[in-house]
Order: C-alpha cells, then sequence, then structure tokens
C-alpha cells in the first residue's frame, strides 16, 4: 500500500499489507524501487 495519509497506512495495516508512506507531492515514485526490490515497508503503529 502507497499513501500519504495516516489513513491510508491504517487501511494497508489492517490487512496485513506493506506499506509505504509518501510525500503527497512525489507519491509512487518516492518508492517505486524499495517495492520492486522487495523492501518490508514502512513501520506503522496504528495506537
Amino acid at each position: 500500500m502507497v499513501g500519504d495519509r495516516d489513513s491510508d497506512m491504517g487501511a494497508g495495516w489492517a490487512v496485513g499489507a506493506r506499506l509505504f508512506q509518501v510525500d503527497e507531492n512525489i507519491g509512487i515514485r518516492q518508492v517505486i524501487n524499495r517495492i520492486k526490490e522487495n523492501d518490508e515497508g514502512d513501520d506503522f503503529r496504528p495506537v
């Protein structure tokens, strides 16, 4: 899941997806190489 808001991260976390938080002005370009290289994603703790 790639998103720029905590709600995006929460939705991805709820379904067990890898999470990549990005700047809203850059978007997926910020993390595309990490995704292709099977990076585990960003840490997110909703509580």
